[in-house]
C-alpha cells in the first residue's frame, strides 16, 4: 500500500503554538515535522543535521520515545487519525461500514472525517462562531473585540502562559475587560495585539501592555513589574 502523502494541518494550532518563536524557529520545527512524517521518529544525529543548535529553542515541542527517539505527539496522533479515515474510506468502498450499529446501511457511507463534531447553525462547532471553531478558551459570554481565528491562537497561548505562570484565574468580566484594553492599546490592529503579547510574553510579565519605542523601554519594564514608573 502507498503511504498516505499528506497530514492535516491546523493553521490556528500552529499560530497558537509558534507564537514568540522567530522564523529560524519555526521554519526548523516544520522541518522536523515533516521529516517525522516522511520517516517516522529521529535520532539525535538527524535531528542534529537538520537544525543544529536550533534545536534547543524548540526541543520542548518533542518527546523521546522508548528507543530514544525525537518525536512530535501531536503528529503522531493526527497520522494515526488520517490512517484511521483513510481504512475507513476503504471499507465503505469495500461495503464493509455499510451495517455498523445504531446506524444502519447509511452510516457506512455518510461517515466524515469529523463525524462527531456538532456544527451549530451559527457556521461553527459546538455553538461556537465559526472564526473560533479552533479557539480552545473561547468563552460565550465574551464579547471579543477581534473576532479572527489568529486572535483565537493569540488568546489561547496567552491563557496558556498565564496558567504556566500560576497567576489567578480570569474572571469572566476580567477577561472581557483585558481584551478590550488590548484591543484600545493595539488600536485595533491584530499585528499589535500580537506583538504586545509577545512583549509581556518575552518579559514574563503579568500583564499587557503597550509596545513602546527604546526611550520608554525602561519605563514600560517599571510598570509591568511594580505598577508604576519608577524615576
Amino acid at each position: 500500500m502507498a503511504k498516505d502523502p499528506a497530514f492535516l494541518f491546523y493553521p490556528g494550532d500552529w499560530l497558537g503554538g509558534t507564537l514568540g518563536m522567530t522564523l529560524e524557529e519555526k521554519g526548523a520545527y516544520l522541518e522536523l515535522l515533516i521529516c517525522q512524517f516522511n520517516s517516522g521518529h529521529m535520532t539525535s544525529h538527524m535531528v542534529g543535521r537538520m537544525v543544529g543548535q536550533v534545536f534547543g529553542q524548540i526541543q520542548g515541542k518533542f518527546k523521546k520515545d522508548e528507543n530514544g527517539l525525537w518525536y512530535n505527539e501531536r503528529l503522531d496522533v493526527e497520522i494515526e487519525k488520517r490512517n484511521s479515515f483513510i481504512n475507513s474510506r476503504k471499507n465503505n468502498l469495500k461495503g464493509l461500514n455499510q451495517y455498523k450499529k445504531n446506524g444502519g446501511h447509511m452510516r457506512g457511507h455518510m461517515e466524515d472525517e469529523n463525524e462527531n463534531i456538532n456544527i451549530s447553525s451559527k457556521g461553527g462547532m459546538g455553538g461556537k462562531p465559526k472564526w473560533a471553531e479552533n479557539f480552545k478558551n473561547f468563552n460565550p459570554e465574551i464579547k471579543y473585540a477581534f473576532e479572527s481565528e489568529k486572535f483565537g491562537a493569540m488568546w489561547d497561548y496567552w491563557l496558556k502562559y498565564k496558567r504556566e505562570r500560576k497567576d489567578k484565574k480570569y474572571t469572566t468580566t476580567g477577561e472581557q475587560a483585558t481584551i478590550k484594553g488590548l484591543y484600545d492599546k493595539a488600536e485595533g490592529s491584530i499585528d499589535k495585539a500580537a506583538e504586545i503579547i509577545n512583549q509581556s510574553i518575552q518579559q514574563n510579565w503579568a500583564g499587557l501592555f503597550e509596545v513602546r519605542d527604546h526611550q520608554n523601554k525602561s519605563q514600560v519594564t517599571d510598570l509591568a513589574k511594580t505598577g508604576r514608573v519608577l524615576n
